[in-house]
């Protein structure tokens, strides 16, 4: 992933900054969205947006059921990327990744050798290398329209 003024692949990117208006700094350009991205984390963690309690009763396939479903929206999110949905499509993915590597390894049965959940965490794992892909190109795609936002005032 590139971290210049490439357009995302899935949707249509505002316009990039060009070559005599970006800084001497190639990724300082970039400084209005990650404000604006940081301010969207904090936000969402004050309102418990990304909040997550493992129950040590549930099985940790259920809990592998869910991180596929909830990769599946977000994956099909990002194919209709825009500038209206962009914040919900980050937190998404944002809470997507917390809960694949800060939560799910503190459920008991996450490092279990049994062969069906060995193959699960592995599937899970790939999962979060798409999905930490996926994120990236969210935060470009909100990076330039935050440049945009920032250059228009």
């Amino acid at each position: 992933m590139s971290d210049g003024p490439a357009s995302p692949s899935a949707s249509p990117s505002p316009s990039a900054p060009s070559p005599s208006a970006a800084p001497a700094d190639p990724t300082a350009w970039r400084l209005p969205g990650q404000r604006y991205r940081s301010a969207l984390l904090l936000t969402d963690e004050d309102t418990g947006g990304s909040s997550f309690v493992l129950n040590p009763t549930v099985p940790i396939t259920k809990y592998y059921q869910v991180s596929r479903r909830a990769y599946h929206q977000f994956r099909d999110s990002c194919g209709y990327l825009n500038e209206h949905n962009v914040d919900e499509v980050y937190l998404m993915g944002n809470r997507l990744v917390k809960f694949l590597t800060a939560v799910l390894p503190r459920h008991s049965q996450y490092g279990s050798a049994h062969q069906d959940l060995v193959e699960a965490r592995d599937e899970v794992k790939l999962i979060l290398v798409d999905a930490g892909r996926m994120l990236a190109e969210v935060a470009l795609y909100l990076d330039r329209l935050e440049w945009d936002r920032w250059r228009q005032r």
